[in-house]
């Protein structure tokens, strides 16, 4: 019985297998769906346009006008070395998230309330 299960698999890894080996080969640097979006060339979309439109209009005037974030994380040019040599840390954004929540004007109507307020299943 065992040696007709490992039969039957082998037998079924070499009708699957050479199927994979001739599909069409598909290079990164043939392959022009993928050059579209690496090539530059390709404009954002709508989602990553409202995101760059709210960072600059809302996130970045609320969270850079509080003083203990301009002490704590100071600004450097947008093309300095410096900005591009400085990691990224998870508390920067925790800090600053809270800065912008802080400073946002209706925190009572916020989604996170909305939620929070709910009824909770199986209570």
């Amino acid at each position: 019985m065992k040696l007709i299960i490992q039969t039957t698999l082998i037998l079924a890894s070499f009708l699957v297998l050479p199927s994979c080996s001739t599909a069409t080969k598909s290079y990164p640097s043939q392959n022009s769906d993928l050059s579209k979006y690496t090539s530059g060339t390709q404009k954002s979309g709508p989602m990553q346009k409202r995101l760059d439109k709210w960072l600059k209009n809302d996130w970045e005037p609320r969270v850079n006008a509080d003083k203990e974030i301009q002490k704590k994380y100071p600004q450097t040019e947008k093309n300095s070395v410096k900005k591009s040599e400085r990691s990224f840390t998870l508390q920067e954004y925790v800090d600053k998230s809270g800065v912008y929540i802080k400073n946002t004007p209706d925190t009572n109507n916020s989604h996170a309330k909305r939620v929070e307020s709910l009824p909770v299943i199986g209570k």
